[in-house]
């Protein structure tokens, strides 16, 4: 309560690095930020009250059986700070677990501050999953990635068996001279498996190969038929039956999103019946359940004490929102990823990774690295990662080569010495291993000026690339890289007497619906350019309607795309009226745009919408029939609609 107090008192630098916040400023803030890892939503943690704080406040205490009483103090803090504690796992709760950070000396808060920015609180949700498996396409067209030594598998790489067991994975033999703990084997097994597979998924990705999809197809089936790593019964001390945390239980963790993702880059590659799939993407969604939310609640969704768990869990819990096709569990973990990226320093120093003692140089490289892939898997979705996370990604490149250049400049952060071994002191770096995370940034920005001092020290490593937590940082980078940037302005400000149409880029085509006389497709568009410039991706729904049974194009009838509110940008578009547009012309959840007889419609429709929904949606009509062609020597269902787009459809008998 002390060390607390002593903390709420303090005074924080806040955005403008000069002007000093109150110690009620302060501690609201703390609280703000501690609402939110409790799933509450306070607004921004700005350490200013408002209606999102009241609501969340209301919340908090309307959860635990009591009220607020609407005063803000030093109590409400103790109460969310009680509240993580407690978080329930197993039967076990956080106060007294054994964990590796009870070697922890960093009791001196000046180490916790109030981020300047909280990029979460500016981050927007998506309201549709993006395929990861688009991605295959960019990493096939990226610079060279077909190269064994950027995309590689070497053949002398196994599979390991499907029958290893996990049961002793999370056993450790503790000294009494280190708060670390030695891995069990278990360890480099796990390691293992998501080297051969993420490498594996990423060769395929970048050069298709038969016999490798075959093996990555029946090792995935048998681990998931064994149930591989879900045996966690020794996460559990066998004495006190309290949660033993260790570095193997976070290995797991990562292992299970690194097998999630590099699953979905390849998933249609694989060829599995409905079955076959259920049954693997079950395996994966409950090794997140056994890992990942376990680690949510063994470290209150990462507090202040744990940032990488945030992270991690974050990382996570945006891979299951992929692999389950639900936007709200990717947003939930996009806003943990983008805390993480928020608790950056103006020096690009990072909460997590400076603080860890004798390591801290290695682990602000692991920071870099984490924040790298968090940006690209948000930016996979659309979402602006890039404009609201690079300046501080690159403020973190940044930090990273003074400290690898002069270690002093770690000391002021170091000497906090978080999870180290006893005896080792600070002042004496361990070397970075930096391959992973310095290849991934040279793959997103390569031509950030610190890339000299950072390119000087690369080369000192022998190695052409190396997996990160996630997947080979070159590789994947290469694929992933590429802003995302709005576009509406763009085509509102389209000039040219010739059509605007989308180039290159990929498209996926698959079918939602089959019933009675007509087809329903989602289609998806990802990677395109528009004068040279990428867009983001988008998806919708497509509906084709025959006359009679048989679903061939000489019976097709209305070919439309349904489009739903979030599909449009624009308020005015969400909000008009399309029914003076005529029947076919809107549904109940939203206007259409028609291909063929009926696409007359379209001028009526368009002409409610926004000037941007407007001109994006023409040019996606007037794109459609030629990306969908080049989709169709790849994606089956995209071979019959590619036969619809080339028919008019009939049009309507009171035409």
């Amino acid at each position: 309560m002390l060390r607390l107090f002593a903390f709420l008192i303090a005074t924080v630098l806040l955005a403008s690095g000069t002007s000093v916040a109150t110690a009620r400023d302060t501690m609201l803030a703390q609280a703000q930020l501690n609402l939110r890892l409790l799933g509450f939503d306070p607004g921004s943690f700005d350490g200013s009250w408002g209606g999102k704080t009241q609501s969340a406040f209301e919340q908090f205490y309307g959860g635990r059986g009591g009220g607020f009483d609407g005063k803000f103090s030093h109590n409400e803090v103790d109460d969310i700070y009680a509240a993580l504690s407690a978080v329930p796992f197993n039967g076990a709760r956080l106060d007294g677990m054994i964990t590796a950070a009870n070697g922890r000396t960093g009791d001196d808060h000046a180490f916790d501050f109030v981020p300047a920015r909280d990029l979460a609180a500016e981050l927007p949700d998506i309201t549709t999953i993006v395929p990861f498996d688009q991605f295959s396409a960019r990493i096939r067209t990226a610079s060279g990635v077909q190269r064994n030594e950027i995309c590689g598998f070497s053949d002398e790489a196994r599979f390991p068996a499907a029958g290893k067991s996990l049961k002793t994975y999370a056993s450790f033999k503790e000294f009494e001279t280190t708060a670390n703990r030695v891995p069990h084997p278990g360890n480099i097994w796990l390691e293992d498996l998501k080297y051969v597979v993420a490498t594996a998924a990423e060769r395929i990705a970048a050069n298709p190969d038969r016999k490798l999809q075959k093996a990555l197809h029946d090792a995935l089936l048998a681990y998931s038929s064994a149930g591989v790593g879900l045996d966690s019964v020794n996460l559990l001390d066998n004495k006190t039956g309290k949660v033993i945390v260790t570095p193997d239980f976070v290995t797991a963790q990562m292992v299970s999103t690194s097998l999630t993702l590099n699953y979905l880059l390849v998933k249609p590659r694989l060829r599995y019946t409905a079955a076959e799939t259920a049954q693997v993407e079950r395996w994966l969604d409950r090794l997140f359940e056994t890992f990942a939310d376990s680690y949510v609640a063994l470290n209150g969704d990462g507090s202040r004490l744990d940032p990488r768990g945030m992270e991690l869990v974050g990382r996570a819990t945006m891979a299951n929102g992929m692999l389950s096709n639900d936007p709200a569990t990717f947003n939930r973990g996009a806003k943990m990823a983008a805390t993480f990226l928020s608790l950056v320093r103006e020096d690009g120093s990072h909460r997590f990774g400076a603080s860890r003692g004798f390591r801290a140089l290695y682990y602000s490289g692991v920071s870099l690295m984490m924040g790298l892939e968090d940006m690209l898997l948000i930016e996979s979705q659309g979402l602006p990662a890039r404009e609201l996370f690079m300046p501080n990604i690159d403020r973190m490149a940044g930090f990273v080569a003074r400290a690898h250049t002069d270690n002093s400049v770690l000391w002021p952060y170091a000497r906090e010495n978080v999870s180290v071994t006893v005896g080792s002191t600070y002042k004496v770096q361990e070397k970075l291993d930096p391959p992973s995370a310095l290849d991934l940034y040279f793959a997103v920005s390569p031509e950030a000026p610190v890339n000299a001092v950072l390119k000087q020290w690369r080369a000192t490593y022998s190695r052409t690339t190396q997996i990160t937590e996630s997947f080979n940082g070159t590789c994947m980078g290469l694929g992933l890289s590429g802003p995302l940037n709005a576009y509406a302005t763009a085509l509102a400000e389209e000039t040219d007497d010739a059509p605007a149409v989308l180039e290159g880029g990929h498209v996926a085509v698959a079918v939602t619906d089959d019933e009675g006389d007509f087809f329903g497709y989602r289609v998806t568009l990802i990677g395109a350019k528009l004068d040279g410039k990428l867009v983001p991706a988008m998806s919708f729904d497509m509906l084709a309607d025959f006359l009679g049974d048989s679903k061939s194009p000489e019976n097709l009838n209305l070919l439309r795309i349904a489009l739903v509110p979030r599909n449009l940008m624009d308020e005015q578009s969400r909000s008009a009226d399309y029914s003076d547009c005529g029947e076919l012309a809107v549904t109940d959840n939203g206007p259409n745009l028609h291909f063929g007889g009926e696409s007359t419609l379209n001028e009526c429709v368009l002409g409610h919408m926004s000037a941007g929904d407007a001109n994006r949606w023409q040019v996606v009509l007037n794109s459609l029939p030629q990306l969908v062609k080049a989709a169709s020597s790849t994606v089956e269902p995209a071979v019959l609609l590619d036969r619809f787009l080339e028919v008019k459809p009939i049009p309507s008998a009171e035409d």
